[in-house]
């Protein structure tokens, strides 16, 4: 089942949560391209981490914007990243999608981010997996739904899940708003042992 706006439109901890185990699916060049979502974070307006804290920009106009479209923004002047936008429309939140395995599509992949050695090093972080999809801010603020060639569909079980605080970023550091699947290969970075 593909995932609708109302998914989006609740708690965004509870959306990073719930997108473990959801598959990300695309359509490129005649072909379908499916992963399993690993990893996500979570951001809030009132959190000193996100990108709403200061107020809509023109930047970050995208998060107040309805729930389930893309924001994808541009890092450290070399990797885009890509986002979800969570809670009603006129309130800043996202949930950056840190990790994903393939499931369908991985020469396609590969194509966009040739790198030797083991295959999770293809799209076990943010800014891999959007070299590895070709995302850019061409897609920001478009809605994941079929007709944008990019959408995500609902998990069919729900794998163990690990939480504990994010990681990259220099405020709010202590918040628990990281999800993973336990224990799975393509995370960024391990969980500790008390979280998972």
């Amino acid at each position: 089942m593909i995932l609708q706006p109302d998914f989006f439109e609740r708690n965004t901890c509870q959306v990073a949560e719930d997108l473990i185990g959801c598959q990300l699916c695309l359509v490129r060049e005649g072909q379908r391209i499916q992963l399993a979502i690993i990893e996500t974070e979570a951001y809030r307006q009132d959190d000193p981490a996100c990108h709403a804290y200061v107020g809509k920009t023109k930047r970050n106009e995208v998060l107040f914007g309805p729930p389930g479209c893309l924001y994808i923004y541009f890092i450290y002047g070399c990797h885009f990243c890509m986002n979800f936008v969570t809670e009603s429309e006129g309130v800043g939140a996202a949930v950056p999608l840190r990790a994903a395995a393939p499931v369908r599509g991985e020469s396609w992949l590969r194509t966009n981010r040739p790198i030797p050695g083991p295959a999770q090093n293809l799209t076990n972080g943010p800014g891999k997996l959007c070299q590895a999809l070709a995302l850019n801010r061409d897609v920001n603020g478009q809605p994941l739904a079929p007709q944008s060639g990019i959408w995500l569909e609902q998990r069919e079980s729900e794998p163990p899940i690990a939480v504990g605080p994010r990681i990259g970023i220099s405020k709010a550091r202590d918040l628990p708003w990281r999800f993973g699947w336990a224990n799975h290969a393509y995370l960024s970075a391990p969980f500790k042992p008390d979280q998972t």
